[in-house]
């Protein structure tokens, strides 16, 4: 769920670029990527809790910056 909700943040705050696909095809491409990598995280992880937290805590943050993206988006 992290790793889903960090990918679609990524297109609040990258780029457009030239063809206006950028913000859409690098979350799209890096989803492997940051899947790898909250899940290394929490299994090679010494304290599961830390683990948990930094996930959560990341989570929240690229969900604050999604809502706070669609009430722009929707002129609230």
């Amino acid at each position: 769920m992290a790793s889903f909700v960090v990918m679609a943040s990524l297109a609040t705050w990258l780029p457009d670029g030239k063809a206006r696909v950028d913000n859409l095809i690098v979350p799209l491409v890096a989803y492997p990527l940051i899947w790898g990598v909250l899940f290394f995280h929490a299994v090679l992880a010494k304290n599961l809790w830390r683990a948990v937290s930094v996930n959560f805590a990341l989570t929240a943050v690229c969900a604050v910056l999604l809502v706070q993206h669609f009430v722009a988006v929707s002129g609230g």
